[in-house]
C-alpha cells in the first residue's frame, strides 16, 4: 500500500524538512493518530460484539457503552507518545494494540 502523494504535500503544508522528527515532529502526530484511531476501532468491535451477545437468563445488563479514556505513555521506535486509551463502563476492553 502506497500513502497518497496528495496527502503527504497536505500533511508538510506549512512545515520544514526539520519539523518532520522530534516530540513534536510530523511523524509523531501521525503514530498518536493511527494508533488512538486504531483503539477506537478495536473499542468499537468490542462493543458491538458485547450486544450481539445476550445477557445471561434472569439479568437485565445495561449495554456496555464507552466511558471516557485514560492516558499511557508507550515507547516507539520514534521515541515516547502518550496515547488516550478508551474505556469502556465494564471495564472489560483490553485493547490488542496495547496490552494492560
Amino acid at each position: 500500500m502506497s500513502i497518497d502523494k496528495d496527502l503527504l504535500d497536505r500533511l508538510m503544508e506549512g512545515r520544514s524538512p526539520g519539523d518532520l522528527f522530534g516530540k513534536t515532529g510530523i511523524l509523531a502526530e501521525l503514530t498518536k493518530a493511527l494508533a488512538e484511531r486504531a483503539l477506537s476501532t478495536e473499542m468499537d468491535v468490542h462493543l458491538d460484539k458485547e450486544r450481539t451477545e445476550e445477557a445471561p437468563e434472569g439479568q437485565n445488563q445495561a449495554p456496555n457503552r464507552r466511558n471516557g479514556r485514560s492516558q499511557k505513555t508507550v515507547t516507539t521506535d520514534g521515541g515516547k507518545v502518550v496515547l488516550d486509551i478508551p474505556r469502556d463502563r465494564n471495564g472489560a476492553f483490553d485493547p490488542l494494540l496495547i496490552a494492560k
